[in-house]
């Protein structure tokens, strides 16, 4: 302790001439550099490359899921109403099942009024009329999922075999108009959950305190989401709709990615793994949220149950959610809403209790241990 208490009260003295200092030349001296001495440029080079090929395997597993899910995308069962008489609605459901087996699932409707609302609803994709003999007439919902629409419209051709006219093709639901070809959709769900992800990560960092931690994300989501609308509807215009529910499905969406990410990071933390938390909930949002979301496509075109999956996740939840809101007046949208809340709710009730960990230790913030006796009698 009395080397503390001359160090400051000679704060200017020089190390060497402090009492308790460590003598240049003496064995202690020589046992302090020997322990202290570097390791040398083998360990750091080593560190360096395995770094490397770390990154590079993440980089492989990116490209690797990303590319997959975009050239594995095909409609699979998809649903669409059809309608019109019962022997020529066989002929067009053979017809279509011969040329690409599996890909829909027809659905019988009553009239050509129960196929529009089927549409406007979101029970089917889109709907096949046959209104008489050699008539057909397909209708589509961009808004939707423009490659359903594309997908169906395509089809067409394959009924110019049956139809004694070119079938007719009407969008009764189109995309915005800002956005024609539907990709500013994709690239504006992709950043909101990105930034969302960086966000969780920030907050989890460098706020230690849990209810400021949670209350910050809260104000996030809030604050995100009116941005994110205001840029997204307002100024663009590449999502329709009410502008309130628009922020709502944003701000929720961007509440559940960065309140997902904190949750798993602190649930980390109760077993001193708290970076093992920060790397899952990046995998959930950036390697399978995103390619596996259907944000470009549709749940119905991803292979397998990657499609379910990616609804699960906030990523596809937000996506489906923001269709639904801004094209169909929220039809549908129990799901998206209720995933995307069991996310944000998850998160925060994990941030709030990270001062409660296994062994009774706080993972809040980093936590310092007492000096030992040996160092303050020095």
């Amino acid at each position: 302790m009395a080397a503390l208490d001359e160090t400051w009260v000679h704060p200017g003295q020089h190390a060497a001439s402090r009492p308790g200092a460590i003598q240049p030349g003496t064995a202690q001296a020589g046992a302090y550099h020997q322990r202290h001495a570097p390791r040398g440029a083998a360990a750091p080079t080593f560190m360096a490359f395995a770094l490397a090929v770390g990154v590079i395997a993440i980089q492989f597993i990116m490209v690797s899921t990303y590319a997959w899910s975009a050239t594995s995308t095909a409609p699979r069962n998809v649903p669409v109403a059809i309608a019109g008489p019962a022997r020529a609605v066989a002929l067009v459901t053979g017809e279509l099942d011969t040329a690409k087996p599996g890909a829909f699932r027809l659905l019988p409707v009553g009239t050509t009024a129960k196929a529009r609302q089927d549409i406007i609803s979101r029970q089917t994709y889109g709907a096949i009329l046959v209104s008489g003999p050699g008539r057909i007439d397909v209708l589509v919902a961009s808004g939707g999922s423009p490659a359903v629409a594309s997908v169906l419209t395509a089809m067409t051709a394959k009924m110019d075999a049956i139809s004694t006219r070119p079938a007719n093709v009407t969008d009764i639901v189109p995309t915005a108009a800002a956005d024609q070809t539907g990709a500013a959709f994709s690239f504006t769900v992709l950043p909101l959950m990105l930034s969302s992800l960086i966000a969780g990560v920030v907050l989890t960092m460098r706020v230690p305190d849990p209810t400021r931690r949670a209350a910050a994300l809260v104000a996030f989501g809030i604050g995100g989401g009116l941005a994110s609308a205001a840029v997204a509807h307002t100024w663009l215009g590449v999502i329709p709709g009410h502008f309130t529910a628009i922020a709502g499905a944003m701000g929720l969406a961007s509440l559940a990615a960065a309140a997902g990410v904190s949750g798993l990071a602190h649930f980390g933390a109760r077993f001193g793994k708290r970076h093992v938390g920060l790397g899952i909930g990046s995998v959930i949002i950036m390697l399978l949220g995103n390619p596996f979301s259907g944000m470009s496509s549709a749940p119905e075109m991803l292979p397998g149950i990657w499609g379910f999956i990616g609804q699960c996740l906030p990523t596809g939840a937000a996506a489906t959610l923001l269709r639904s809101v801004g094209y169909f007046a929220g039809a549908r949208s129990d799901g998206p809403w209720t995933v995307l809340g069991i996310w944000a709710g998850a998160g925060l009730l994990l941030t709030l209790t990270a001062h409660r960990p296994v062994g009774g230790r706080s993972s809040s913030g980093p936590s310092f241990s007492a000096p030992s006796p040996a160092v303050l009698s020095s």
